[in-house]
């Protein structure tokens, strides 16, 4: 059985130095959503901040569940595609942090 990677995010001790380990613990988080696969993590702060997170990665996965499934150019995908941005914008504005994938 495959070692399972434990993730620590602390949303209030992120900075310049380990905003790309954010990067990568988000883009690994997608990728085990995406196998259906647990994900053995953790995400520490203010619970908005966390709701953020949580928020933008669940909008992140149904956008490009769409866009796999209809393509890009579906109303549906654009609909998904919408509310990921507002989401986005939520995270942003909640954690000062700008969302590593655009």
């Amino acid at each position: 059985m495959e070692d399972e990677k434990k993730i620590v995010i602390d949303l209030d001790s992120i900075t310049e130095q380990t905003y790309d380990m954010l990067g990568a613990n988000i883009k690994y988080m997608l990728s085990r959503m995406f196998a259906g696969a647990p994900i053995n993590g953790m995400i520490r702060g203010p619970r908005n901040k966390v709701s953020a997170l949580a928020d933008a990665l669940s909008k992140e996965k149904s956008y490009l569940q769409q866009a796999q499934r209809y393509g890009l150019d579906d109303p549906r995908t654009y609909r998904n595609k919408t509310k990921l941005a507002t989401s986005i914008k939520n995270f942003e504005r909640q954690t000062g942090l700008l969302w590593p994938f655009k």
